[in-house]
């Protein structure tokens, strides 16, 4: 079906339709990697692609035995980027 509605020229309703299901299924992505990783999830990104066609599930973890403020300054990292 989705590959119909490519092909018709319809990307932004089959985006849109993918999209809603990835967020429809937030919960239980995000909890399933929060119970294989042993982490929490701090933040879940999905976008789609059509030409090649491929969708991505991104997952931030919360940094182990850090706060979010201080993740990273120890190794010389610059922490979270922020946008200001």
């Amino acid at each position: 079906m989705e590959r119909t509605l490519i092909e018709a020229g319809r990307h932004e309703l089959v985006k849109s339709t993918r999209q809603d299901f990835q967020m429809a299924m937030r919960e239980p992505f995000t909890a399933a990697v929060e119970e294989a990783t042993g982490r929490k999830v701090i933040a879940f990104m999905s976008q789609v692609h059509f030409d090649p066609d491929m969708a991505a599930e991104i997952f931030v973890l919360e940094p182990e035995g850090k706060d979010l403020e201080g993740a990273g300054e120890a190794d010389g990292d610059a922490g979270p980027i922020s946008s200001q």
